[in-house]
């Protein structure tokens, strides 16, 4: 079984602990775990209920709508106003294309926004009908990094909002972690890699947007950062 391993702190092991609700929902053990170069004991939540197959595939577990996440995206939505138009419904045009989205029932904006980099790797594919061009896909087995940007919504309004993506494009749902407050970090992209398609120039421009005026990026390193993507 292939995972992640990281060092963290007590602190952190204290939080982990309270996110998974050890010893009721996860039951924390010990688990050998070795790489290429070395061999070493990590702590492993064990699911300690019955498991329900239906359940683990939808990803819900026990969340309630109202609960608080992540949102982390690394395509057009690292664009505030293009993330709102998910939240909202409201039309709004990005370099001569008009997009317009349902929206959200809560259309309650986000209560906080971060940027960060995540290990993977940042790829182009499909055919948009809105863009006219690739869209941005996220491969969590990539070894490099990915920027994304992170949206604090409700576990409803991040379901709605991979609905609104599309589940036959996005339907693949991935926790990346929590942050040091226990709240979980979604991400959403495709079931299995699909072949390259190059991105339209006006959603080139958004997501550059996204990373040099909003995301503080280097104007050079946003440019080579997207066209790594593009090879």
């Amino acid at each position: 079984m292939l995972g992640e391993v990281y060092e963290i702190d007590l602190d952190m092991l204290k939080n982990m602990d309270i996110y998974e609700d050890e010893g009721s929902l996860y039951n924390r053990r010990t688990a050998l775990v070795e790489n290429e170069s070395r061999t070493l004991n990590a702590y492993i939540y064990v699911y300690a209920k019955e498991i329900n197959e239906q359940e683990i595939k939808g990803g819900r577990w026990n969340m309630k709508n109202s609960d608080r996440v992540w949102y982390a995206c690394y395509g057009s939505n690292m664009l505030e106003a293009r993330f709102r138009c998910y939240i909202d419904g409201e039309k709004r045009c990005f370099h001569d294309v008009e997009i317009q989205n349902t929206g959200c029932r809560d259309k309650t904006l986000w209560i906080d926004s971060r940027f960060l980099s995540h290990k993977g790797e940042l790829y182009f594919a499909k055919e948009s009908s809105k863009w006219g061009g690739g869209v941005a896909f996220f491969d969590h087995n990539g070894t490099g990094s990915v920027y994304m940007r992170l949206y604090n919504i409700t576990w409803e309004q991040m379901l709605e909002v991979q609905k609104q993506e599309g589940l036959e494009w996005y339907g693949n749902l991935i926790l990346l972690g929590c942050d040091t407050s226990g709240i979980p970090i979604y991400t959403v992209t495709a079931e299995s890699r699909d072949r390259a398609s190059a991105p339209s120039d006006a959603y080139y421009s958004v997501i550059k947007d996204a990373l040099v005026k909003e995301c503080g990026i280097d104007e050079h390193k946003a440019i080579k950062y997207l066209e790594a993507a593009m090879e």
